[in-house]
């Protein structure tokens, strides 16, 4: 039996109202050579009943007991038969032509163990204006008016604040990651997709480009996010499982740089809300810590007044250097 060229896994939970939406876009791709797993989490809505009502061959519905979209997107890594797999949450959406440009972002870089494409942001159904900006590597290939951009360093990027990546944006190489085994972790929620580009960035380079191929939909209300945005929490466990013996002084530095940017901007995330008494925790982070004067900028900015804030801006400023 012949296998698709690409493997599209759409994590499903609880998602009715929108994956209908979401698979329409999946259908509807210029690139028609793909197989679509959706993984089924355990939903208590009827979103699986309208999963089944869809008929398209290239369709498969695989059900499980809810364990979360980390195990939910290993279980289509495990599933697939694509030579590359693409990931879609069940509330965003694909423009048309959004695999047929991650597939040339293949052909043009061989060495890419991933590719991404940009996205636009939607809100009540309005979409954002304008390209997103990033600071990155001068375009090395172009196609159509869209650039390509070869990233040799991701965790650059990274402490740049340039979070390039969604889990609805990008693909990566079936066979790699199955070779080193690499999988989502629980443990890792709800940081699971940002630890796992630090993790992959350590086989090989990315490839980002312009092409808004992602539609990132944020006015979900039972979203992560959103959920998340209601109370005081901490910093995600972005390095659980990174190994920091194996990375550079340099790595280790652009690493601590990152977390140290997050630490700040969680701080300001959490002004007024309640304490949990867990949000200074600091773990999952592979022995990469801040420092003091960092922590202590998190207390001035979580709790001194608006008017007092230049002086902590000034040390996120030199923290950059």
């Amino acid at each position: 039996m012949s296998h698709p060229q690409v493997t599209v896994v759409v994590p499903l939970y609880n998602k009715e109202q929108t994956i209908v939406r979401c698979i329409d876009s999946v259908l509807s791709q210029s690139h028609e050579d793909f197989e679509l797993l959706v993984i089924d989490d355990g939903s208590t809505d009827g979103g699986a009943d309208r999963v089944k009502n869809m008929l398209d061959t290239r369709i498969q519905l695989h059900r499980q007991t809810n364990a979360g979209p980390s195990s939910a997107r290993n279980k289509g890594l495990d599933l697939a038969r694509g030579d590359f797999v693409a990931f879609l949450d069940a509330d965003d959406e694909w423009r048309p032509r959004h695999l047929e440009f991650l597939l040339q972002g293949f052909h043009l870089f061989p060495g890419a163990v991933l590719v991404c494409n940009d996205l636009v942001e939607a809100r009540g159904g309005k979409l954002s204006q304008g390209a997103r900006q990033f600071d990155l590597p001068t375009a090395e290939a172009s196609l159509e008016g869209e650039d390509y951009h070869l990233l040799q360093d991701y965790l650059q990027t990274l402490a740049d604040g340039h979070f390039i990546l969604s889990g609805s944006s990008v693909m990566l190489r079936t066979h790699i990651v199955r070779d080193a085994s690499l999988w989502f972790l629980s443990e890792a929620e709800p940081a699971e997709d940002v630890n796992y580009w630090i993790r992959l960035s350590g086989i090989g380079p990315f490839v980002y480009c312009s092409y808004q191929g992602a539609v990132y939909h944020r006015d979900d209300p039972d979203s992560i996010m959103n959920r998340l945005n209601r109370m005081a929490a901490p910093v995600p466990p972005f390095l659980e499982s990174v190994e920091v013996g194996s990375l550079s002084g340099e790595q280790q530095h652009q690493l601590r740089r990152f977390l140290s940017r997050e630490y700040l901007k969680k701080a300001y995330q959490n002004r007024g809300k309640p304490g949990t008494g867990q949000e200074y925790r600091l773990s999952g982070q592979a022995g990469i810590s801040p420092g003091m004067m960092v922590r202590l900028a998190y207390v001035v900015i979580r709790y001194v007044p608006e008017w007092l804030f230049q002086p902590a801006l000034s040390l996120r400023r030199s923290l950059r250097r």
